[in-house]
């Protein structure tokens, strides 16, 4: 949902609910944000990641204040329009951690199989190196 205003932000103990069905990572700072600071091996992977929470931000309509820092990336949410929190930065929080999570599992499987072709191109490459080593030597 847009940003809006017309609605109070949200009360501390309602705050304190929502942060709990976030990954942690997230914190709440003065009240009126929630933060958290992603960290990527590389200063593209962390512009990759910006780019999908754009894209995310764009289609929910709810932006984010992002800071970047070689390959860290932090992300602060909070519905400017009523000066605080809103169920909707906790919304977009959620879906942040799907899309960084999505990520991670996909890392590891494209590695995993990466490395599963890789040894298995050295064993194919080292088979041939035997059958032609025997057949020289014959």
């Amino acid at each position: 949902m847009p940003c809006e205003g017309g609605i109070p932000p949200l009360e501390r103990e309602k705050i304190q609910e929502y942060i709990k069905e976030l990954d942690s990572g997230w914190e709440v700072r003065e009240g009126k944000m929630v933060v958290r600071r992603f960290t990527f091996k590389t200063f593209r992977e962390a512009i990759d990641f910006v780019n999908r929470v754009a894209s995310l931000a764009e289609r929910e309509g709810h932006h984010p204040d992002i800071i970047i820092r070689y390959n860290k990336v932090t992300l602060e949410l909070s519905t400017h329009a009523i000066g605080g929190l809103s169920e909707n930065d906790f919304i977009l929080a959620s879906k942040i951690d799907l899309t960084h999570k999505w990520e991670e599992k996909v890392e590891k499987v494209v590695v995993k199989k990466f490395f599963t072709v890789k040894i298995l191109l050295v064993i194919v490459f080292l088979l041939a190196l035997l059958l032609w080593w025997k057949k020289f030597l014959n």
